[in-house]
């Protein structure tokens, strides 16, 4: 079992996702966007608090952020497709609050906010774990 630390960043108002788009890479992920954000965890990120050792890592190595001062970490569930190629990769989902966001890894990935309404209308130009993200959302009144 891989374990994956998956943050959504939203805005202040929880009104928008910030989102990104593959444009290189995993060609898999490839012209799809993605909820979150995160990746493996390393070894570097230790062994007490991996899981959120890794989220602040992946963040950073992917955006830069400037959290909101009342920003908490919500964890808010797990997230696992067992229909992919990546069966093995178990989510730890996460929403932060963010006043700004800028992609860093330019060269693989482009970021858009995106509206609640947004994320329904893309819906089939996510990824699979954006995908069940965005129904646990529907489902539960959030969208």
């Amino acid at each position: 079992q891989q374990l994956i630390p998956y943050v959504l960043i939203s805005d202040p108002e929880g009104e928008k996702f910030f989102v990104s788009k593959r444009t290189s890479g995993d060609a898999r992920l490839q012209n799809k966007y993605a909820l979150g954000f995160g990746g493996h965890i390393n070894p570097e990120d230790g062994s007490l608090s991996v899981i959120l050792s890794a989220m602040y890592r992946e963040l950073n190595e992917e955006v830069d952020i400037e959290l909101t001062e009342e920003s908490d970490i919500k964890f808010i569930g797990y997230v696992r497709d067992l229909t992919s190629d990546t069966k093995d990769h178990l989510g730890f989902v996460f929403i932060v609050k963010a006043e700004s966001v800028k992609i860093k890894e330019k060269d693989k990935l482009q970021g858009v906010w995106m509206t609640k309404k947004e994320l329904v209308d893309n819906y089939f130009h996510f990824e699979g774990w954006s995908r069940y993200i965005i129904d646990y959302f529907y489902e539960n009144s959030n969208l």
